[in-house]
C-alpha cells in the first residue's frame, strides 16, 4: 500500500491523522475502511480517521475527475 500518512494535521485544535491516497488498489482500501469505520463503535480515535480519509477520499476523487482522459472505463 502507498497511502502516505502524515500526524501533523490539526482539525478543530486536535491532530487528526493525514492521508494522501496514491494509487487505485489504495482507493478501493480506504473506501472499504470507511465503510468499517462507519458502521462499528465510534471512540474519538476512529472519529478521527474517518474524517482523514473521508478528506483523503474527496482529494483523490476531485484529482481523478481533473486528470486527462477521464472519465476511465473499467473492464
Amino acid at each position: 500500500m502507498k497511502t502516505t500518512m502524515d500526524h501533523a494535521s490539526e482539525r478543530n485544535g486536535s491532530r487528526v491523522p493525514r492521508f494522501t491516497i496514491e494509487t487505485r488498489e489504495d482507493y478501493a482500501l480506504v473506501r472499504r475502511r470507511i465503510r468499517c469505520l462507519r458502521s462499528g463503535a465510534k471512540d474519538a480515535a476512529a472519529e478521527q480517521e474517518l474524517i482523514a480519509l473521508e478528506m483523503a477520499l474527496q482529494e483523490w476523487e476531485a484529482g481523478i475527475c481533473q486528470a486527462p482522459g477521464y472519465p476511465v472505463k473499467s473492464h
